[in-house]
């Protein structure tokens, strides 16, 4: 058993450390640490329910993983996912023009038009029969 341990270990030091050749290819990517997520979520949930607002907080990193979430006292399920699709949106659509909020997104892009408006909802022929 105290063999296989230390075969483990020794493997496990073997793959963490590649060889000099390779570190070439060794990514470097920035995210919070735990602690300071973890801070993060709970501020902005706290912050708003002082002002009267049940809400989840997301935070995710820059593949769009999530690495905090805290759903507040009074949330609905329904604020995971919206919180998740706000931080996303940031992300992808914030990010590259130094954009942090959605508002700030929503008014580049404009007010979208309301379904009724659309001219493929006017026909019957994607409605339930019935």
């Amino acid at each position: 058993m105290k063999k296989s341990a230390a075969a483990v270990c020794a493997a496990g030091i073997v793959f963490a450390n590649p060889l000099p050749g390779l570190a070439q290819d060794v990514l470097t990517t920035h995210r919070l640490s735990v602690a300071l997520a973890a801070e993060a979520v709970s501020e902005g949930v706290a912050a708003c329910a002082k002002q009267g607002y049940h809400i989840t907080a997301t935070i995710i990193d820059s593949d769009g993983v999530e690495q905090a979430v805290l759903r507040g006292d009074g949330a609905s399920m329904t604020t995971l996912d919206a919180a998740r699709d706000k931080a996303y949106t940031v992300l992808m659509l914030g990010a590259p023009r130094n954009e942090d909020t959605t508002g700030v997104i929503v008014q580049r892009m404009g007010q979208t038009p309301s379904p009724a408006a659309w001219p493929s909802c006017r026909t019957s022929s994607w409605r339930k029969a019935g």
